[in-house]
C-alpha cells in the first residue's frame, strides 16, 4: 500500500468486503436491528486479523460504524464490487459487477491486502454471532 486510504475508502471496503463475504457464504440478508448488528460486528471485528488495516473503522461500545457503513453503502458511487440495500427489517447484500467472488474480493481489498478468504472470515464470524442471537 503506497498511500493511506481515507476514512471513506476504508469504510467502503468494509461494506463491500462484508457483502462479498456474506454472499460467498450463501447469506441473502442480515437483520437490520442496530443493537444486534453492532454486537455481532464488534465481536467479529475484535478477532479479525485484518482489522488493524482499517484504523478509521470503529467497532467498540463507544462508537460502532457498521450500521452507517451498511446503510450508506448503496449510495456510494465509488463502490464498484458490492453493497448493501436496506430492506426495512434487514440489510440485503448485492453484487454491483458480474465477476467471480475472487475478483470482487480483490477489488474490495486491493488497498488493504484482504482476499476472499479474509472477507469470508469476517463475514462468517459476523453471521455466526447473528445466527446465535436468533
Amino acid at each position: 500500500m503506497t498511500h493511506k486510504p481515507s476514512k471513506a475508502q476504508q469504510q467502503t471496503a468494509i461494506g463491500e468486503g462484508l457483502a462479498i463475504g456474506c454472499l460467498a457464504l450463501g447469506a441473502e440478508s442480515v437483520t437490520s436491528a442496530k443493537v444486534e448488528i453492532e454486537f455481532a460486528f464488534r465481536k467479529a471485528w475484535r478477532n479479525w486479523p485484518h482489522a488493524g488495516k482499517f484504523p478509521a473503522v470503529h467497532a467498540d461500545v463507544y462508537r460502532d460504524d457498521i450500521t452507517r457503513i451498511l446503510h450508506d453503502s448503496k449510495g456510494r458511487t465509488d463502490a464498484s464490487a458490492a453493497a448493501w440495500e436496506f430492506g426495512g427489517s434487514e440489510y440485503v447484500p448485492f453484487i454491483r459487477q458480474d465477476w467471480p467472488f475472487e475478483e470482487l474480493a480483490d477489488s474490495a481489498g486491493e488497498d488493504f491486502g484482504v482476499n476472499l478468504d479474509g472477507w469470508k472470515e469476517l463475514a462468517k464470524a459476523f453471521m455466526d454471532d447473528l445466527n446465535s442471537e436468533h
